[in-house]
C-alpha cells in the first residue's frame, strides 16, 4: 500500500494513540475491578473474633504421602493429585467453620468438591 499524505498519516499516528491509551486505560480498570473483587471476597470472610486467622488468608500448605500429593489453601480451596501423575481431584472449597458452638474455629469445613463416581461430592474437615 502507498505512503499516505502527511496530514492522513498525522490523523491515523493521532488514532492509533488514542486507542493505545484506550487499552491501556482499559486493562488498568479492569485490573482495578479485579482487585476490588479480590477485596470484597476477602472481607466477606470470617476471621475470628479478632481477626487472628486473617493472615493465613490465602496461605497454602502440602502433604505428600505415597500416593498422593494434598494441597489445602486455607479459605480457598483443598485438592488432591496423584504423586506419579494424573489430573488433580477437587476436594473441597471454602465453606465454614464447623466447629462446635463453644469452639467454632476449631474446624474448617470444605464442600462441594468433585463428585464421587456412584456418589456424592467429596467435602473436607480440617481440625485447627
Amino acid at each position: 500500500m502507498p505512503p499516505y499524505d502527511e496530514a492522513t498519516q498525522a490523523l491515523i499516528d493521532v488514532a492509533q494513540n488514542a486507542r493505545d491509551q484506550f487499552e491501556e486505560a482499559e486493562k488498568s480498570l479492569k485490573e482495578m475491578e479485579e482487585s476490588i473483587r479480590s477485596l470484597e471476597k476477602e472481607i466477606s470472610f470470617d476471621f475470628g473474633p479478632l481477626g487472628e486467622f486473617a493472615y493465613l488468608y490465602g496461605q497454602c500448605y502440602e502433604l505428600t504421602n505415597n500416593e498422593y500429593i494434598y494441597r489445602l489453601c486455607l479459605f480457598n480451596r483443598v485438592s488432591q493429585k496423584p504423586k506419579h501423575g494424573g489430573s488433580e481431584t477437587n476436594l473441597g472449597t471454602w465453606g465454614s467453620w464447623a466447629g462446635p458452638e463453644d469452639q467454632k474455629f476449631s474446624v474448617m469445613k470444605y464442600e462441594h468438591g468433585t463428585g464421587c463416581w456412584q456418589g456424592p461430592n467429596r467435602s473436607t474437615t480440617v481440625s485447627v
